[in-house]
């Protein structure tokens, strides 16, 4: 069963119609000839038995007057040569005596015994034996015995076997033939979709669809089959289109990123920076590779660093902005000089799908212009204060 099973569809379905038709015929070959067999011997049988009778009932009164007639019922054995394949035709008294015979045989093939019998039949390896009681006037007055040979049987028998054997090739090799046609009706849908799954395995592509013929469980097997390539195209379609967007969207915010003036950058629910835009280099002359590996110590003053920490954590245990989108702050950032530049940090909330706290997101903006007009203005307050004052007094 194992080599069955490792077989192609296409043999294991030629092997069965061809293994069912086989034993079909074996079965109806072999029905045929147990009774072409019996048939033929019960033909043999039969006329063999009327045989006997009819040269029973010539010799009858011949045995009746016993020995003096012994030559007349030599002389009706003789008519026996006629008859095909009689090897020997024995006339017995009531007592057992052979009175007449004809054609000569082995006493050993001599059922004598049977006599006792009566009317017997009985068939050896080589012989027909068929004894019948003579009866005249209703009385019994011996027997004939008659031997006949069964090799013309056996020739018979031979000949009807290897017929049978012929037409059991012949009609086996007819069926093969059209077991290979009969078989496609259902290997041909199959082995196509076994080929378009192959095809689909390998070369991913779902737009390809196999075509169905039939309405039966094969066809409704096609038709899920493409149905299921039809479902997995819309989604991969779907994912393409979502990646080709998510892929524009994030070109167009890195490219605004990377010409902004303004830094952009995230950071994780630790405050580990994780992104920051190539224009932190205008602002402090370290590129985003440097400021991602930096500790905070090194990216800001201590109280400014303090300030930004304090932020976050209040931010992430929502004790501040709990209703805000967003919080700003000002800090101050080390530049690659050693010097401080001040800068505004706007901070909002990272949010993953579900609502929940991924980290932060921020922008830092230069404000050191408006820090040095702020400086001047409050000079020139001051300046204006002394002079009111000077005028006063």
């Amino acid at each position: 069963m194992s080599i069955f099973r490792n077989i192609s569809l296409k043999s294991k379905l030629v092997s069965v119609i061809l293994a069912v038709t086989m034993f079909s015929l074996f079965i109806g070959f072999l029905v045929t000839g147990i009774q072409s067999y019996n048939q033929y011997k019960s033909e043999l049988l039969n006329s063999t038995e009327l045989t006997a009778k009819l040269t029973g009932d010539y010799s009858a009164a011949t045995l009746m007057f016993g020995d003096a007639y012994n030559k007349d019922a030599e002389t009706i054995l003789q008519n026996l040569k006629n008859i095909p394949n009689l090897v020997s035709g024995r006339l017995y008294g009531q007592n057992g005596f052979l009175f007449a015979k004809y054609g000569e045989i082995s006493e050993k093939e001599i059922l004598i015994d049977k006599l006792q019998e009566g009317s017997s039949s009985t068939y050896t390896n080589k012989y027909l034996h068929v004894i019948k009681p003579i009866v005249y006037v209703d009385t019994e007055v011996g027997y004939i015995y008659m031997i006949v040979s069964t090799e013309q049987l056996n020739e018979k028998i031979k000949f009807h076997i290897i017929t049978m054997i012929i037409l059991f090739i012949f009609t086996s090799l007819i069926a093969y033939i059209f077991a290979l046609q009969l078989q496609k009706t259902i290997s041909s849908p199959i082995l196509d979709l076994t080929k378009l799954t192959e095809k689909v395995s390998k070369e991913a592509n779902y737009s390809v669809r196999t075509e169905s013929f039939t309405n039966d469980e094969i066809g409704t097997l096609s038709k899920g089959f493409n149905e299921m390539l039809h479902q997995i195209q819309l989604r991969q379609d779907e994912i393409r289109n979502s990646n080709r967007a998510l892929i524009e969207s994030e070109n167009k915010y890195r490219l605004l990123a990377d010409n902004l003036q303004d830094v952009i950058w995230t950071c994780d629910t630790n405050f580990k920076i994780t992104y920051i835009s190539p224009s932190v280099f205008l602002t402090t002359g370290f590129t985003p590779e440097e400021i991602l590996v930096f500790p905070g110590e090194k990216i800001f003053p201590k109280d400014s660093l303090t300030k930004f920490t304090e932020t976050l954590t209040d931010l992430k245990s929502n004790k501040t902005n709990n209703h805000q989108r967003s919080v700003t702050i000002e800090a101050e950032v080390f530049k690659k000089d050693g010097l401080t530049r001040p800068i505004e940090m706007k901070i909002s909330f990272l949010k993953d799908d579900k609502n929940n706290l991924i980290g932060f997101a921020g922008t830092n903006r230069d404000i050191t212009e408006r820090k040095e007009a702020e400086k001047i203005l409050l000079e020139s307050e001051q300046r204006y204060r002394t002079l009111s004052n000077s005028s006063f007094e």
